[in-house]
């Protein structure tokens, strides 16, 4: 037996955050060792200083603090039992005034290869492009010149900086790809097990999107059932400081066959999991059928023997090795809860907050929104319950700065942090306000209902002594649309500033310190189409579901009320979707969304997608849809995507204050990172608008 020990952390890094970066970077390195016996250990994508620095990448501060960092752990590394495991760790290093994102292999306390990134991710959320600079794919290496702390602690003036296959004393050859590489359309991993290598490494950083999981490992696992050969595979946890939510799955994956995986959706700042790999089944399964003839990468030859002793799996008998997971896949439904979720709490728990608060409507949006912190509550007592010692301990740390107390179950946790409050006014219905009282008591935490109309009152009468004009009125009443829409709008308003009121008041009144985060509540759609009021309850610190579809957030609720015991959600998924910002009539609700929109939900996700995933504009989008919708007329299809494209034209500007929300789909509306567009539209769109109508008047 050739058999060897192959651990991979994942790491919830924090951007900027160097100490807490480092401290979990050791820790991940005492696992490895101490639990797994690990040869080899390696880390997510730029684990130092964190991958979502951005424009800190700029700052010579960031690369100074990045190879402070590195000094400390190749003096940690440098003794046993460290001294005897290949470390790899993400940084940025510049050369010749050009920065490149880097892999740094590290043995015994000192450099062996630097390992720039090949290939850039540029594509939705990624920029790196902006801050990096791509190596070359060949021969070209550089000996660069380190600097002076790291010669002190090394010996070593100079290091090896180049696309390089490392060779053990063995003959074990070690290749590495970073991200983006992999999913390339010749991943540089197919050239190098070509040459042989039996190992290659990816250090990533790779969002979480819904089913993007199952892509990940599909593809390692056609890589390495072609070729053969073992690909370790890390990725982040958590949120790093920007709206990406990172879900793990890390794995290890020979010969095309899962050995061991990280599970996605996990509250903790450090998981390390192993294999033990016999590398002699490595050529045996290839055959010259799977060595193309591609171009070759150099060799780095250097001392160290990988392969342990035979026997040595049960010899050494371990603590404990991570035991080989069988795949499985999350329904969608759970994906799109638990990855909001868990980026929840980081961001809770790192904001200083001491709490959140939730303006709850008692319709789908705010439901919904409350539902992801319950299952919050429930990732966080389950991290508490069944996690390893040190996550648990970073819990508990985390709740004794929160609230002060270990709660014993996710309800306590609930009714500790969470506050909502149902804001009325004479156009709310009973029914939503049972409905908010309803999903309030079950998930946990304090409600509240306050009575809005005094404070619209005032506004209005307010603006009348200062207008002398008539009493503004809904259309329904005989008004204009600017009267109705002001009407609507000021309830609207009122209740931002009540929320931001309570949020920084209930701590005061409960004799706390600290203040509450506001929570928004609102879907994809009301951002593709700006059916929201500006600077109304969407307009908050953090928004859990902005990136989730009003389709997708129906299919959740009843999910979540099947598995969770929300029942009142399933209640809510019936109700049709409503402002309640007009008139009711005899007590009844006259205003839904979907009229007022002259368009479905279902509709709008659609059209969304084509817009953001197909590239379509309003002419090819009508070409499709005339065929896809073909039980409406064309005369129909061209009226909802003139309104929908008049809607996010007109509104578009709203994307430009709208409050942050983790990414999710990738339809997503977010102007600041993702959908990058102008802010100001000709919404009449008449050259495209034109266009449809001539292709109607042909088809006639």
């Amino acid at each position: 037996m050739k058999c060897t020990t192959l651990a991979i952390s994942t790491l919830n890094q924090w951007s900027m955050d160097f100490e807490g970066n480092k401290n979990r970077i050791l820790e991940s390195l005492r696992q490895s060792k101490d639990i797994h016996h690990a040869k080899i250990r390696i880390g997510p994508e730029l684990e130092i200083p964190g991958y979502g620095c951005e424009d800190h990448f700029y700052e010579t501060d960031t690369i100074l603090h990045s190879w402070q960092v590195l000094g400390e752990l190749l003096q940690f590394t440098s003794s046993e039992p460290y001294s005897d495991m290949i470390c790899v760790f993400g940084m940025p290093i510049i050369i010749n005034a050009k920065n490149y994102n880097c892999g740094v292999c590290t043995l015994s306390g000192k450099i062996i290869l630097i390992k720039p990134k090949l290939i850039l991710a540029d594509d939705g959320n990624y920029r790196e492009s902006r801050w990096f600079t791509p190596w070359e794919i060949g021969t070209k290496s550089l000996e660069i010149a380190l600097p002076d702390f790291i010669t002190k602690i090394t010996g070593q003036k100079t290091a090896i900086f180049g696309n390089f296959i490392l060779r053990t004393t063995d003959d074990i050859l070690i290749g590495s790809e970073c991200c983006e590489e992999l999913w390339a359309p010749l991943p540089s991993s197919i050239a190098q097990f070509a040459q042989g290598v039996h190992i290659v490494f990816n250090m990533s950083g790779s969002h979480f999107q819904p089913c993007k999981q199952e892509k990940r490992q599909e593809l390692i696992e056609s890589i390495t059932l072609k070729s053969g050969g073992v690909y370790m595979y890390s990725n982040m946890n958590g949120c790093d400081g920007t709206r990406l939510y990172f879900d793990s799955g890390s794995m290890i994956i020979e010969n095309g066959k899962l050995r061991s995986l990280n599970h996605e959706f996990q509250v903790s700042d450090v998981n390390v999991i192993s294999a033990c790999i016999n590398l002699a089944k490595i050529e045996p399964y290839r055959t010259p059928s799977h060595v193309p003839d591609l171009s070759s990468n150099p060799f780095f030859n250097f001392e160290f023997r990988i392969i342990d002793l035979p026997g040595f799996y049960m010899i050494m008998k371990p603590k404990k090795i991570t035991p080989i997971h069988k795949p499985y896949v999350f329904t969608k439904e759970k994906e799109l809860s638990h990855g909001p979720a868990c980026w929840l709490w980081d961001y809770l728990r790192r904001s200083g907050s001491k709490g959140m608060f939730l303006p709850l409507s008692g319709g789908a949006d705010s439901g919904s929104t409350l539902a992801i912190v319950g299952i919050m509550c429930k990732q966080v007592l389950k991290c508490l319950n069944e996690g390893d010692d040190y996550n648990k301990k970073v819990t508990e740390n985390d709740l004794m700065r929160i609230i002060g107390k270990i709660p014993k179950s996710s309800k306590e946790l609930a009714n500790e942090i969470m506050y909502t409050a149902y804001l009325s006014t004479n156009n709310s219905s009973d029914q939503t306000r049972n409905l908010a009282s309803k999903i309030a008591e079950q998930v946990g935490g304090k409600h509240f209902e306050v009575k809005m109309d005094k404070i619209v009152t005032v506004f209005e009468k307010t603006y009348l002594s200062m207008s002398k004009g008539p009493q503004p009125r809904y259309k329904e009443q005989g008004g204009t649309w600017s009267e109705d829409i002001a009407l609507q709008n000021i309830q609207a308003r009122s209740r931002m500033v009540m929320s931001y009121m309570m949020g920084q008041l209930i701590p005061f009144t409960v004799k706390k310190s600290g203040h509450l985060l506001i929570l928004a509540s609102g879907n994809l759609e009301e951002g593709l189409t700006g059916y929201m009021t500006k600077y109304d309850c969407s307009s908050a610190d953090v928004n859990l579901i902005g990136g989730i579809s009003k389709v997708d957030l129906k299919k959740f609720m009843v999910w979540a009320s099947d598995h969770y015991g929300y029942t009142a959600l399933a209640d809510i998924a019936l109700a049709p979707p409503t402002a309640e910002l007009k008139p009711l009539e005899e007590g009844k609700i006259q205003q839904t969304d979907e009229d007022d929109l002259g368009m479905t939900y279902a509709e709008m996700s659609t059209m969304g997608k084509l817009r953001r995933v197909e590239h379509r504009g309003p002419v090819f989008m009508f070409k499709k849809l005339t065929c896809e919708w073909n039980n409406l007329s064309q005369n129909t299809v061209a009226t909802k995507v003139k309104r929908f494209f008049t809607l996010h034209g007109r509104n578009r500007h709203k994307m430009n204050v709208v409050t942050p929300s983790v990414h999710v789909e990738n339809y997503s509306a977010d102007d600041t990172r993702f959908d990058t567009r102008q802010m100001i539209y000709n919404y009449q769109w008449k050259f495209q608008f034109d266009m449809i109508d001539k292709l109607l008047d042909i088809s006639i």
